[in-house]
């Protein structure tokens, strides 16, 4: 909330000294940018070479959208946590909550966090192979 904001104009101020209609215009245009980057990774249509030149387009796979969200999320934070105190955010939620794909706490998903290589190779006659963890 005290980090700065740069308007379009190039006027600096803090966050906290944004009007409503600002903030909410703010926070509204990054979520939508969020959700444009997801789609664009999702989507399965190929990228026409001539559009994408001519208009700028550029395909991004779903591990730069997921490192792009994660970058957008830590942007507007401040901005979602100062209309949270002015509590305005009210009418924002489901809009965030349909960006994020969630409105609960996160339940991780059986991952493999390893590589193969940092798999120890199993020492025969280990007594604690049966131990239960």
């Amino acid at each position: 909330m005290f980090e700065k904001h740069k308007t379009r104009e190039g006027q600096i101020m803090m966050i906290c000294e944004m009007d409503d209609k600002h903030l909410l215009n703010t926070i509204i245009m990054n979520l939508r940018t969020i959700k444009d980057i997801i789609f664009i990774a999702n989507t399965t249509e190929p990228l026409d070479l001539y559009e994408a030149e001519l208009y700028g387009h550029k395909k991004i796979n779903k591990k730069q959208a997921a490192q792009f969200t994660k970058e957008f999320a830590k942007k507007i934070a401040p901005y979602i946590l100062e209309a949270t105190i002015r509590n305005i955010v009210t009418e924002l939620i489901p809009e965030i909550q349909r960006t994020f794909n969630r409105n609960t706490m996160y339940i991780k998903k059986l991952s493999l966090n390893f590589l193969p290589n940092d798999i120890e190779e199993d020492d025969e006659g280990d007594e604690d192979d049966d131990q239960d963890y």
